[in-house]
């Protein structure tokens, strides 16, 4: 898949720094994600009361906007076979659109001005708009659109040929007089619509981004006011790691929003339950997951207790201001600083992996955390505003009333599906009623392919079909933990677990893919 960034200006020197721009083809996304009904499979598992809510909030002048933008798309385009005076006449009301209070402002020059002269070279023809995303921050509303399939004049082996991809368009507003008016126009050509993220907007590395975005604000946040504030919150922040067996596969950061509650995205939940056999933090216990959104990828973590502090949520911040980030890097917290560009997206800090990114504003508040994305400049983030009804009502709480689901009980859910499940068979007649066959097969959440009885030993063979995925030590954890919680002392553990008292004698032992029980009656 290529990019092709198209940043137009009627100057020389930026024209030639700005046109005809190529990406070079992102590599292939390798991660699997869970498929919605998976989703809604273990999303099921949590209490309704705490789900995350999306707080969209309507756009102010949104139909004004819209409406705008398809004008200007066609004043940008014309249509198919016009005539000289209807290319004069559009090319006249898109001038006039131009916002130009301040001479010794060039953006809407460069970008305006010449995007209408190198989109009409170029011969561009579509017949669809679609995708409208309208957002607005305190000096700009931004709206983006697709146009798929359009057609346009290319050049191969200096020759000029027709080609076919998607174009998006993206116009920065300003109003003035109670009108709004063209401050900044960016174009970018599409081959894949399914794999473009439009979190960001087509402004390459080169361009002087202080000609768009005002700086005074990022300028004053110094590193001493960076390190206050980032002093100020650390001790709110956890770092969550997620294993197979002992083996490291994720880590990322948490911040605790509530005592004893835990932000961070459901990114982490989703790959530690791909992968991983179970998450903890370096110094916390993990009560459970209180709840999932993969639409606003956000996830809630209760620990085992509230004895600790925690962050205010602070306001949406506005385009230009500049807020303090701070992201787990080769295990250690890295803090800077960034420009938020719009109520959704901020200026890339830091590149390396993928853990969550935390914004925190100039009052030490949380303000957002990040969600991922490949662009090279912008990172979308996430209005930790969205979690503020879901805190409330768990707040008003009693904190050990907090219901969760275990990591162990969601992978479970995720990987097994017992009730059409071929393999399993079920107890035999002369064993199922025993408490203690009961107890072990109700906590052993796997197959059961065998069971049977010989004078005072039961044999239970279960096969561990997910086994890529979850350990034996792993499934049989809850029955382990059941039986020392209820007198049964644990004698040794040398490749197979042996718990006894006095009316039981139970061996917990692994065959390949079968986790082996047997008990032994006295």
């Amino acid at each position: 898949m290529k990019k092709r960034l198209l940043l137009i200006t009627s100057i020389p020197l930026l024209f030639l720094l700005l046109i005809n721009i190529f990406y070079m083809e992102k590599p292939i996304n390798k991660n699997i994600n869970l498929n919605i009904s998976k989703y809604r499979q273990i999303e099921s598992n949590f209490n309704s009361a705490y789900k995350i809510e999306s707080n969209s909030k309507e756009i102010e002048n949104y139909d004004e906007i819209k409406e705008l933008s398809e004008r200007i798309t066609y004043l940008l385009l014309g249509n198919e076979n016009e005539s000289s005076e209807t290319y004069y006449l559009r090319h006249k009301e898109y001038k006039e659109l131009k916002y130009s209070t301040n001479e010794n402002d060039l953006v809407p020059d460069i970008s305006v001005n010449g995007m209408f002269l190198s989109l009409n070279e170029m011969n561009i023809k579509y017949s669809s708009i679609t995708n409208f995303d309208i957002t607005k921050s305190n000096n700009y509303y931004i709206s983006t659109i697709t146009l798929p399939d359009v057609t346009y004049k290319g050049t191969s082996n200096n020759k000029f040929i027709e080609e076919k991809s998607n174009l998006i368009l993206t116009y920065f507003f300003k109003e003035k007089d109670k009108s709004f008016y063209l401050y900044y126009v960016s174009a970018k050509l599409v081959d894949d619509l399914n794999s473009y993220d439009d979190t960001a907007f087509a402004i390459k590395e080169d361009v002087n981004l202080s000609n768009v975005y005002d700086y005074t604000k990022y300028n004053e946040l110094n590193n001493d006011i960076i390190n206050s504030i980032y002093n100020n919150v650390s001790k709110n922040i956890i770092i969550l790691n997620s294993y197979n067996t002992n083996e490291l596969v994720n880590s990322t950061l948490g911040i605790l929003v509530s005592p004893g509650i835990v932000l961070t995205n459901y990114e982490f939940i989703e790959k530690s339950l791909l992968n991983a056999s179970y998450i903890s933090t370096n110094d916390y216990k993990i009560d459970g997951i209180i709840t999932l959104s993969k639409e606003n990828n956000l996830a809630l973590i209760k620990l085992d207790n509230n004895n600790t502090t925690s962050i205010s949520l602070g306001e949406t911040p506005n385009i230009e201001d500049s807020v303090v980030t701070i992201k787990l890097s080769n295990n250690e917290l890295i803090h800077n600083k960034t420009l938020i560009i719009d109520n959704f997206k901020y200026i890339k800090t830091i590149e390396e992996d993928n853990s969550s990114e935390l914004l925190i504003s100039n009052e030490s508040k949380l303000i957002g955390i990040s969600t991922n994305n490949d662009e090279s400049i912008y990172k979308k983030y996430i209005d930790t505003d969205i979690v503020s009804n879901t805190l409330e009502k768990l707040n008003n709480k009693d904190f050990a009333s907090i219901e969760v689901t275990s990591f162990k009980k969601l992978k479970e859910d995720y990987y097994l599906n017992k009730e059409n499940n071929s393999k399993e068979v079920k107890l035999n007649n002369n064993i199922k009623n025993i408490d203690i066959i009961k107890t072990i097969n109700n906590n052993i959440n796997i197959p059961l392919v065998k069971s049977s009885k010989e004078k005072n030993i039961i044999s239970l063979r279960y096969e561990n079909i997910i086994n890529k995925y979850m350990s034996n030590e792993d499934i049989s954890l809850d029955l382990r933990n059941y039986l020392l919680n209820n007198n049964y002392k644990e004698i040794s553990s040398n490749n197979k677990y042996i718990y006894e008292n006095k009316d039981n004698k139970i061996i917990i032992l692994r065959e390949f893919n079968y986790l082996i029980v047997i008990v032994v009656i006295k």
